[in-house]
């Protein structure tokens, strides 16, 4: 704690004061002064309120003289009066002793010489000042804030004087911060002070406040701080202005640089194995390995959900192309334990359409791939003299196996507009679809198929007869999309879920049965006897033995396969045959969600 005795002044300007008649003479027998005083400044010297002063007093009052050209201390006459010269002055006068007394004179060239100017003298004010330094010293980078504490302020604290200043740690003064001679009532303190162009080290702050002219040995009152500047940190740490000091580099907010960790992708689509680097002076977040929830592809750095499915690919919403499995046959296939192959094709620009094996892009160019193999079976583009010139071409082609939702034959893109029809009594479906088609939607959502892959639940009713179809009376609800591939046939309802009927021998119809045939509509399940629900699409491929492998595209971008793994069509990391072409996990009789091992290796045009 700084506590000082600390001179407070009063502050008189004497000027154009009124005479006394110029009755000079008077005037100096009042003052004790022998001698003229017509060219001379009288000032009485008095106790607060005006009483006189004591010959105690008298004996203690000291009075200092700065004027233009001397300096010089007054002897006071015996009536505590002094005679000035006339001229612009500086007047101190101070009793010390346990009852101390001060004034403080600022004279002007017009001061009246007619007349006894009187000044009381008055207490000084107490000032008592520290800095608020901690335990540890202080920490700043470009400045001090709320550094000095006035503990106690009483009084006026005319004559003081507050410096604040750093040192080095020579002791030598680096910077004055403040620096003040109280001239007035009052002292006002700056709340911050600038220390931006002070290097980097450790100083000393400094408070003094000095009171030369009530303390009699004139000693200066100190208070002290340590100080370390600091602006830079360690290449794994920020400096954190509001704080001055060194905090680590984080990724995500709470790794520091070199952590590992895991967490959960975008999306929540799998989970990454991540670590905290250190790159170009920021902590990166740097993806080191990463798995996928099943049902969406992986990519170098992601989990991408599928936009649409056509045949054992998938249009991603990147908008590449991802394929899996073979679905071509085991003839000359290299090794069975490669199975599961998927690539990613990559496109100069947006598809518009999608097919199994080609697409069309924005510009209407069409791009085709299929499987080549050599030394190692793998997806290549075709070249352009074998590559379809327009959309159609890949269609008629066979290299667009799209299927319309409405028919199973060809996309149209739009709703579906079979409808069933009455003429003389014979029932009919208009327009008349192609007659390749095994099943129908009608714009009632009802579903009709030819007579080989309805259900065989039911004796068939020749009053929903539209030759050669019959409307499929088992299904709960109106359907959305219908797709029947060899004997197998299923269908989206309405609610989003799947219900398939037919040939089951390679599990087809995946409602986790046995059965070699579903003779009635049968709900799609998962292994745990779940339903498929928020299905959007579904789709099918056929092994070469005329097996099929259906497909299926939720809303939130999965894909799940059932049926028949041959040439690992289902896609989850096993073969359905052996070398020899043995079978091998080649029946799937429920739906499981494709997985893609490794990562999809993009492959561009």
């Amino acid at each position: 704690m700084l506590k000082t005795s600390t001179l407070f002044v009063s502050m008189l300007l004497l000027a154009g004061c009124y005479s006394l008649n110029n009755r000079h003479d008077t005037l100096a027998v009042q003052c004790d002064i022998n001698g003229r005083t017509q060219d001379k400044v009288l000032v009485k010297f008095t106790n607060p309120g005006g009483v006189e002063l004591s010959r105690e007093q008298l004996a203690q009052l000291q009075v200092q003289y700065q004027g233009t050209s001397n300096n010089q201390a007054l002897t006071l006459t015996a009536r505590a009066c002094v005679a000035l010269p006339v001229g612009a002055a500086r007047v101190k006068a101070k009793i010390s002793g346990d009852t101390p007394l001060s004034a403080d004179l600022v004279l002007d060239a017009s001061a009246a010489t007619d007349t006894i100017h009187k000044v009381e003298l008055e207490a000084p004010g107490v000032l008592i000042m520290g800095l608020k330094c901690p335990k540890n010293g202080l920490l700043a980078a470009d400045s001090l804030d709320n550094l000095v504490e006035v503990k106690k302020s009483l009084g006026k604290l005319n004559g003081y004087k507050v410096d604040l200043a750093l040192y080095n740690a020579q002791n030598e003064k680096v910077r004055s911060l403040f620096a003040k001679d109280i001239l007035d009532e009052s002292l006002v303190l700056p709340s911050s002070f600038n220390i931006k162009n002070v290097d980097e080290g450790t100083y000393k702050v400094e408070l003094s406040v000095l009171d030369s002219y009530h303390d009699k040995s004139g000693a200066e009152a100190k208070s002290q701080c340590n100080l370390t500047v600091r602006r830079s940190c360690a290449k794994d740490e920020d400096f954190d202005p509001a704080t001055v000091s060194c905090v680590p580099k984080l990724c995500d907010n709470a790794y520091r640089v070199g952590a590992k960790w895991t967490d959960n992708l975008a999306l929540q689509r799998g989970e990454g194995r991540y670590e905290c680097r250190l790159e170009k002076g920021q902590a990166e977040k740097v993806l080191l390995s990463h798995t996928c929830q099943g049902g969406y592809f992986k990519s170098k750095d992601s989990c991408l959900a599928a936009k649409e499915i056509a045949g054992s690919c998938a249009l991603l919403e990147s908008d590449e192309v991802a394929c899996w499995g073979t679905v071509i046959g085991k003839d000359n296939y290299p090794s069975r334990r490669d199975i599961n192959l998927q690539t990613a094709m990559k496109f100069p620009e947006k598809v518009k359409r999608f097919g199994s094996s080609c697409v069309e892009l924005e510009s209407k160019k069409i791009h085709c791939w299929s499987i080549v193999y050599d030394e190692n079976a793998s997806y290549r583009f075709m070249p352009e003299e074998s590559t379809p010139k327009t959309w159609r071409e890949a269609q008629l082609k066979e290299f667009v196996d799209r299927a319309d939702p409405c028919s199973g034959i060809t996309f149209s893109g739009g709703k579906c507009e079979f409808r069933l029809t009455q003429a003389e009594g014979v029932n009919s479906i208009q327009p008349a679809p192609n007659g390749s088609a095994s099943c129908l939607l009608d714009v009632t959502g009802s579903v009709w198929c030819n007579k080989s892959v309805m259900p065989k639940s039911k004796v068939l009713d020749s009053s929903v007869e539209a030759a050669p179809y019959f409307r499929v009376a088992d299904l709960p609800k109106g359907a959305l999309q219908v797709r029947s591939q060899s004997f197998t046939t299923c269908v989206i309802l309405i609610d989003g879920s799947v219900m398939c009927w037919g040939d089951n021998t390679t599990g087809g119809v995946g409602s986790n049965s046995s059965a070699l045939n579903a003779d009635k509509p049968s709900q799609t399940v998962d292994s745990k006897g779940a339903k498929l629900t928020n299905i959007t699409q579904i789709t099918s491929t056929l092994d070469f033995s005329g097996q099929p492998t259906n497909y299926a595209l939720s809303k939130d971008g999965r894909v799940f396969a059932w049926g028949s793994n041959l040439d690992g069509a289902v896609a989850n990391g096993t073969p359905g045959e052996d070398d020899e072409g043995n079978a091998l996990f080649s029946r799937f009789a429920v739906p499981i969600l494709v997985e893609t091992i490794k990562s999809i290796t993009p492959l561009a045009q």
